[in-house]
């Protein structure tokens, strides 16, 4: 189990255990109240892992609910533990500041924070997880123009899609999916690209949400084309590539492909492959049949190997995964850890854009930011030329 799962549950535990000391101080001092608390907390913190590990004895539809549940429950944990850690420290400073600057009765009392107080937290943190569901429903279309190399073919501009973390299963459905058709349907643009993680975690949900009829409307004169995310790897890779590849998805895994004789697309396999005893193939090898006097479009779903892409002159590399963080503050987190987490950027000569996402991972919830597709203006330009 890598690193990173070991501490994201550890945290998680811990949260939980947080919980249930705040809710056992305000619960009145009674066994049945407290074993009801903890019993309660316990199989929350369960749902999740109910949900992952019990799919080879759970139906698709107990699984979907035990998931369900596991994800609001999440969102919920992650801001009602940050709403009571705020609240803890200002009743410390309070406490502090009477022992400094009072006297008499109450100067060491620490300040209570009851039930009445806990469910006021509880009140808010929900109001805001449906706001945030309100705000991940509003996917928005980003246009930005950008310029290449000159093509090696007649092409001179070029209108791309990129598409990116759909995360179709449980909670992210045909409803966002249908959004997403409609708005590249109005675009019509000469190539759509996806980013990976198009499915979340289970192919089963997908079949019975018949969500091919709508995936098979994503058409575009040069194609359709897509890489794995790790969660396709989550779903089993090759299922998943099987799957979604006969609504006319070409997937690019470690290969590329040269499109209208004017450029090459090229699409790495998730790093994901490496904790599934795959082999890392290195981008130089994918390179090695490309014409450099070409421009290069590459497809990475996550942004840690933008360096690899600047080293071999990629002209653009197109990714997804940090969903702009999500949750806020987590983009501060994820902008520390890539050297793009969002947005448009460069390094070197390589042009780079990381889609925030349209979709939504655990609960569709997003706060401090909203889904989107890219719209990519492409004008195939000579070195040096001005526009």
């Amino acid at each position: 189990m890598p690193s990173i799962v070991i501490i994201v549950l550890g945290l998680y535990l811990l949260s939980h255990i947080y919980l249930y000391l705040r809710l056992r101080s305000a619960l009145p001092r009674r066994r049945g109240p407290r074993w009801a608390a903890a019993l309660i907390l316990l199989f929350l913190f369960s749902t999740l892992f109910l949900a992952g590990f019990g799919r080879r004895f759970l139906s698709p539809e107990m699984g979907g609910l035990f998931w369900s549940a596991g994800a609001w429950w999440f969102g919920f944990v992650f801001y009602a533990i940050g709403a009571l850690l705020l609240l803890d420290i200002a009743r410390l400073l309070i406490w502090l500041g009477r022992l400094l600057f009072l006297r008499g009765p109450g100067r060491s009392r620490f300040p209570a924070a009851g039930l009445k107080s806990l469910l006021a937290v509880g009140t808010a943190v929900v109001l805001l997880l449906l706001a945030g569901h309100l705000n991940a429903r509003k996917l928005r279309v980003v246009s930005h123009p950008l310029r290449l190399k000159a093509s090696c073919g007649p092409l001179e501009q070029l209108d791309l899609v990129l598409i990116s973390d759909l995360h179709l299963g449980v909670l992210v459905n045909r409803g966002l999916l249908g959004q997403v058709v409609r708005e590249v349907e109005a675009l019509r643009p000469d190539l759509i690209v996806l980013a990976g993680d198009i499915v979340d975690r289970d192919i089963l949900i997908l079949e019975d949400e018949e969500v091919g009829e709508l995936l098979s409307r994503l058409r575009a004169p040069l194609g359709v084309y897509a890489v794995t995310g790790n969660h396709e790897f989550i779903a089993g890779s090759d299922r998943a590539v099987e799957y979604l590849s006969r609504f006319g998805i070409i997937f690019l895994r470690d290969r590329a492909v040269k499109i209208g004789e004017s450029f090459y697309l090229a699409g790495r396999e998730d790093v994901t492959v490496r904790r599934r005893g795959g082999v890392e193939i290195p981008l130089e090898n994918i390179m090695a049949v490309i014409d450099r006097d070409c421009p290069v479009i590459l497809l990475d779903h996550q942004p840690r190997r933008i360096e690899e892409a600047a080293e071999e002159e990629v002209d653009l590399i197109l990714c997804g995964h940090t969903h702009h963080g999500q949750f806020f503050p987590l983009n501060l987190i994820t902008a520390a850890l890539y050297p793009v987490s969002w947005g448009y950027g460069t390094m070197g000569a390589t042009a780079i854009y990381v889609s925030g996402g349209a979709g939504t991972w655990g609960p569709p919830v997003r706060i401090g930011n909203t889904p989107e597709i890219v719209y990519l203006q492409i004008e195939f330009t000579e070195p040096g030329s001005d526009l």
